[in-house]
């Protein structure tokens, strides 16, 4: 449904839009984040031996290094 498509990004747009990070590398955290905790609860329901929270955490941590990184 392309409304709501367009909520969702107004939402996320609008999470973001004070911070000073160009808005390619924007898009591309909106387009890996959902991707990502995908796999991770994936990986969780198959059981695997990896600790879904802990892949939670490190992806977090990659997000905002690599808008920090472009924020300086």
């Amino acid at each position: 449904n392309s409304d709501v498509c367009s909520s969702d990004l107004a939402l996320w747009d609008g999470l973001f839009a004070a911070l000073p990070v160009a808005k390619a590398r924007l898009r591309r955290v909106r387009s890996l984040v959902p991707a990502s905790i995908r796999g991770l609860r994936m990986d969780a329901d198959l059981m695997t031996l990896t600790d879904p929270d802990e892949g939670l955490r490190a992806l977090v941590d990659a997000v905002v290094g690599y808008l920090e990184a472009d924020a300086r």
